[in-house]
């Protein structure tokens, strides 16, 4: 009441007036009113109250109301703390019904841990899919995925995992602000995925199975009919076989290029291979050719050899097929080099020839398939797959081809793969 006469000092009324200022009975006012009159605070004039303090207490009054004004003001920011909390705490309960909601609905098992490994939330079909409860710790979820708790909350893992049923999973890392922050796991049943899998390898395999079964068996006829005709026609026959043995070779490249584009596992790089065995097996293969074609053939090892981890029966086909196309389009009198080498990070190999060349602008669309530079007359000519094949089994063991220049104007095809040391 001192409070509310000293901020409003022309207050002035009578005691039923300021019973609703005062939310007070008439009684207990009147007696405080009066009060407040013998105290000097107030003057009493004609049934009417006004602030008027005595001399000498006006800066208690003072003191008091500012303390008053102060405790009041605390009290309203509790109230509103606590109001606010409450607000929070209401929405909060929402918030989690709503998570939990979009939870059961989404179409993944989803399990939150703390950093702690304290399980904060997993949806039904998790839990159905682990066969774990409430009140499971990160040691047996973790555990059952072939999780670290450490590693998913730094970063995303993905892996599949064979429980009851085949199990994609992914976690990593989540960040809330104004929390510690945990880890999230999703799992999805991929029993459907794994089965159309399967079936597609089968379909795939079927189908190669079918045309090599169908573009093979006219060929052989034809092979079996040049081997027992007479020697009469030894000209003819020659030249029959050896376009046969050709449209098999193209058959068997365009069955291998359609199994790499559609399967790079079947790049399998488990194999010892010898550097000096690579480049001696080329040695041997083309070096008759090549002297039949008036050529110069080098072939140039490292000193000591160098094993590695690799493909041996792909490797050797994709030397092959460098040195085929060298040879193929190097003129009489010229020149084709076979160099290999390695260090501690990758192994290389380079075939060099003295051929026409290949346009700098062209380097890149030689190394896909049925792709040709030019078709001059008396230039050799095929389907263009021997670099796209060269391209993917040297991407499948995590390497490159690269087409450079050789020497007088000739052409220079680079292959680079990684050093990998058998464990």
């Amino acid at each position: 009441m001192i409070s509310a006469f000293y901020e409003n000092p022309f207050l002035e009324a009578e005691a039923p007036q300021l019973v609703s200022r005062f939310d007070s009975d008439l009684e207990p006012l009147n007696e405080a009113l009066n009060d407040l009159c013998r105290c000097g605070v107030l003057l009493a004039r004609d049934g009417r109250f006004l602030f008027k303090p005595e001399d000498g207490i006006y800066h208690e009054v003072a003191s008091l109301a500012a303390a008053h004004r102060g405790e009041e003001g605390v009290i309203r920011q509790q109230v509103l703390e606590l109001e606010t909390l409450a607000r929070i705490r209401e929405r909060l309960a929402v918030t989690r019904q709503e998570v939990s909601a979009i939870l059961e609905l989404v179409p993944v098992g989803v399990i939150l841990l703390d950093r702690y490994g304290q399980l904060l939330k997993v949806n039904t079909l998790a839990s159905d899919m682990l066969g774990i409860g409430t009140e499971e710790r990160e040691a047996g979820i973790c555990k059952k995925l072939g999780l670290c708790l450490d590693e998913i909350l730094e970063h995303d893992v993905c892996t599949e995992v064979e429980l009851e049923r085949p199990l994609g999973v992914v976690s990593g890392p989540f960040h809330v602000a104004g929390s510690d922050g945990g880890a999230v796991i999703t799992l999805q049943d991929i029993t459907h995925r794994r089965e159309m899998e399967a079936k597609t390898e089968r379909m795939r395999e079927e189908f190669f199975s079918m045309i090599r079964h169908e573009l093979k068996k006219p060929l052989m006829t034809v092979e079996r009919f040049l081997d027992h005709s007479c020697e009469e026609e030894a000209e003819g026959l020659c030249l029959a076989r050896t376009a046969a043995s050709h449209l098999s070779a193209m058959v068997d490249d365009m069955l291998l290029l359609a199994r790499l584009e559609h399967d790079p596992m079947s790049v399998r790089p488990k194999d010892r291979v010898s550097l000096q065995f690579l480049i001696a097996g080329a040695d041997l293969a083309f070096r008759d050719r090549a002297l039949e074609k008036g050529l110069r053939f080098l072939t140039l090892s490292p000193e000591q050899d160098i094993s590695f981890m690799g493909d041996e029966r792909r490797l050797t086909q994709v030397l092959g097929n460098l040195v085929d196309n060298a040879i193929k389009f190097t003129p009489r009198g010229g020149e084709v080099v076979v160099r290999g080498d390695g260090d501690s990070e990758r192994v290389w190999v380079c075939v060099t020839d003295t051929g026409p060349g290949i346009p700098e602008s062209e380097r890149e669309r030689v190394l896909g398939k049925f792709y040709q530079v030019r078709k001059d007359e008396g230039r050799p000519s095929g389907l263009g797959l021997g670099l796209a094949i060269c391209r993917h089994v040297a991407f499948a063991h995590g390497g490159e081809v690269e087409v450079g220049d050789g020497k007088v104007n000739g052409t220079s095809v680079l292959l680079r793969l990684p050093m990998r040391i058998a464990d």
